[in-house]
């Protein structure tokens, strides 16, 4: 009879909703980034899906009442 060795759990990473300040795993947070170009003033705010998109990042929880603030 042979045992199985338990794999260790892998900690998620958690992160803060900027709006109800509840912290939360990383995955069930959607990230926004704000976006600047080069040497531009102006800037835009993009829903990033992959979590990788260069510029400023925060996180809101998939409460309507966050979004909405």
């Amino acid at each position: 009879m042979t045992k199985k060795i338990a794999q260790p759990r892998r900690k998620m990473p958690q992160r803060t909703c900027v709006v109800c300040r509840e912290k939360r795993d990383k995955r069930t947070l959607t990230r926004i980034v704000r976006t600047t170009p080069d040497g531009a003033h102006n800037s835009a705010v993009i829903i990033d899906a992959s979590g990788k998109a260069n510029g400023r990042g925060a996180y809101l929880c998939e409460n309507p009442t966050c979004w909405d603030n």
